[in-house]
């Protein structure tokens, strides 16, 4: 996994989807840990991602939700894991 500051974290659990903006990149040649600004509650720390998290572009995060695969409550949540049983 490798960032730019300026990119955004997304974490998928169980039960909720977070995204954060990686703020500084402290791993060799961009990859972790990453310091990241949570936006669910303003919180910032120091990040080692596991295998639930993926990295985002500002230009990719933007074409993800324009493209109505997330759809805004408080915290984006994918449309798809909302209508699963």
């Amino acid at each position: 996994m490798h960032a730019n500051p300026g990119d955004w974290l997304v974490v998928e659990g169980r039960a909720t989807v977070r995204r954060g903006l990686i703020e500084e990149v402290h791993g060799a040649d961009g990859g972790p840990p990453f310091f990241v600004h949570w936006l669910d509650n303003g919180h910032r720390a120091l990040i080692f991602p596991g295998p639930e998290a993926y990295v985002l572009s500002a230009e990719e995060l933007r074409a993800h939700e324009s493209g109505c695969h997330y759809r805004k409550i408080g915290l984006s949540e994918p449309v798809d894991r909302q209508r699963r049983p």
